[in-house]
């Protein structure tokens, strides 16, 4: 199980450093200049993220296909027969990493998806003998109460943070669902399941004003369970905390 995510160095006074770029400021509003590193961490341990790959994105790089090169030289080193689980935050839902990760064996991807994804069900109409073959469906926007979509599944359970805050959790599973991908990184036939996620209080009052999407991809995504998938991807914010200690205790 590896996380992965992108880290910035800023070097906005390094005026003689070999190809800076423009990289997001600590405040997320501008822009500042830096280098940027892709992250590939462990999480296999209960107490630690382990680094086991930190690539710097150049200038001309992109982060998305680094990011699938880290995962997949990950993956050749584990056994024949082993499943590797990549997580990856928002900016990983991405068609450019899914994609060339999906078509993969024993290979799977768990991202958190943004609140305005479009999906769409599998075309099962009558197809027109002429033109271009139809794949999707029916569009359907999960996050928003007009989705009538039946749930694949759905489980209930109590949450105990570690400071003692009891939350009651909702996961609604959805299976086979497509999105739109790109010319390149065609996702037409490539459906992936959806986990939403809620999160109540004892009282039923819902927690946070947006629920949580996470998207599964792969031919294997059917293993895990919705249960599985959420605890996954709560354990993806450890590599935050490597990044932490690494820039304030190791010189990062």
């Amino acid at each position: 199980m590896y996380a992965i995510d992108t880290t910035n160095h800023y070097r906005s006074c390094a005026s003689k450093g070999r190809d800076r770029k423009n990289v997001r400021s600590k405040n997320n509003k501008f822009s500042e200049a830096g280098y940027e590193y892709s992250t590939l961490c462990n999480l296999k341990e209960d107490d630690w993220s382990i680094p086991v790959n930190i690539e710097r994105v150049g200038s001309g790089d992109n982060k998305y296909t680094i990011g699938v090169k880290q995962i997949l030289d990950a993956h050749s080193c584990g056994e024949q027969d082993s499943v590797t689980v990549g997580i990856g935050d928002a900016a990983y839902s991405n068609c450019k990493y899914i994609e060339p990760i999906y078509n993969k064996d024993n290979l799977i991807s768990i991202t958190r998806d943004r609140k305005n994804r479009a999906t769409y069900s599998i075309f099962s109409g009558v197809k027109k003998k002429s033109g271009r073959k139809r794949h999707y469906g029916k569009k359907i926007e999960l996050l928003k109460e007009s989705a009538q979509l039946i749930p694949h599944s759905i489980t209930e359970f109590n949450n105990v943070s570690k400071k003692g805050r009891v939350t009651k959790v909702i996961l609604s599973e959805y299976k086979n669902l497509l999105v739109k991908g790109r010319k390149m990184h065609s996702m037409k036939d490539k459906p992936v399941n959806y986990i939403k996620v809620e999160v109540y209080d004892l009282e039923g009052n819902k927690i946070y004003k947006s629920d949580l999407l996470i998207c599964v991809s792969g031919k294997h995504r059917n293993e895990l369970s919705p249960r599985e998938v959420y605890d996954y991807y709560k354990s993806r914010f450890d590599i935050e905390h490597f990044f932490k200690f690494a820039k304030s205790k190791l010189r990062f």
